[in-house]
């Protein structure tokens, strides 16, 4: 992975005792986390220059939900892998995320390792594919 950026998960969901868990286990692995609770909050505190990945819920609070999201950040420039994490996507929105360049959708509940697995894989995808 590319040493000179700082990479971090960023995390955008809405329920606090899933989001906090998540932290709490990804930071145990010796990632490092952002967390938010919602699109808006992301898009406010981050910039199109952020290193390492994102892993949003598709369902949250607010005007947006996890593909909004995705498509809000390409457009505004943002090149970091995105994670959608769900238990209620259907088919169609699993397409859509797809479609619109998600790097991975994830079914809730999944276990620890396919997120680690899945975070690992994005973040060694963004620095094949997201040059500086």
């Amino acid at each position: 992975m590319n040493l000179t950026r700082e990479n971090k998960v960023y995390i955008i969901d809405d329920d606090t005792d899933v989001a906090q868990s998540t932290v709490t286990l990804l930071e145990t692995q010796g990632l490092k986390t952002a967390l938010f609770n919602s699109a808006e909050a992301f898009l406010t505190e981050t910039a199109p220059g952020i290193s390492g990945c994102v892993v949003s819920d598709y369902e949250l609070k607010g005007n947006w939900n996890g593909i909004d999201l995705l498509r809000k950040t390409q457009a505004l420039g943002y090149r970091v892998p995105f994670i959608v994490a769900s238990g209620s996507m259907n088919h169609s929105a699993q397409m859509t995320a797809k479609k619109s360049g998600a790097f991975a959708i994830l079914e809730k509940p999944y276990p620890a390792q396919v997120l680690f697995e899945t975070i690992h894989a994005a973040l060694n995808h963004q620095d094949r594919h997201f040059p500086e």
